[in-house]
């Protein structure tokens, strides 16, 4: 790839990252919004509970958390995961079309053998579609913590 191809590319999928992170924050925000003050507590306190011990995996927090959760609130989660994966999958094959359009032939039939298709397993679970949705959310929250934290670090002035 030229540094023009390099660059374009670059951009294109930064967008779509972007774009993806919001779609992300917006599902956080619908399932919240269709949990009980309640479930979103126990939501609250098993995430936490599965930074800090080992021993609670994904399976038993989901467990909890189907066991928990009013079919009201399990299809509401159910729409938000099923919508999410297919904003994140068209973002990004809108990404990948928009990156090919930059290539010359070549190119995109050399790319297109490495392509592999990025979409989530199809959430048949309320309560793993939930913890997929708050831990997703958490790690985006961390990560732009981080970021900041790292963007202000190179950029302090010493007196």
């Amino acid at each position: 790839m030229t540094p023009a191809q390099q660059q374009a590319t670059e951009q294109i999928f930064a967008q779509a990252h972007a774009q993806v992170q919001k779609l992300q924050h917006d599902a956080h925000v619908a399932v919240l919004a269709a949990m009980s003050p309640q479930h979103r507590e126990l939501l609250g306190r098993l995430v936490a509970a599965m930074a800090l011990s080992p021993d609670l995996g994904e399976a038993q927090v989901t467990r909890q958390l189907d066991a928990a959760l009013s079919q009201a609130e399990a299809r509401s989660i159910l729409n938000v995961a099923a919508t999410l994966d297919q904003q994140v999958h068209q973002t990004f094959a809108n990404a990948h079309q928009q990156a090919e359009n930059v290539l010359t032939p070549d190119q995109r039939k050399d790319i297109s053998q490495h392509v592999v298709d990025m979409r989530m397993e199809d959430a048949q679970d309320p309560g793993q579609a939930l913890l997929m949705i708050a831990l997703q959310h958490q790690s985006i929250m961390y990560a732009n913590m981080r970021m900041v934290q790292k963007w202000s670090h190179q950029h302090e002035t010493t007196p």
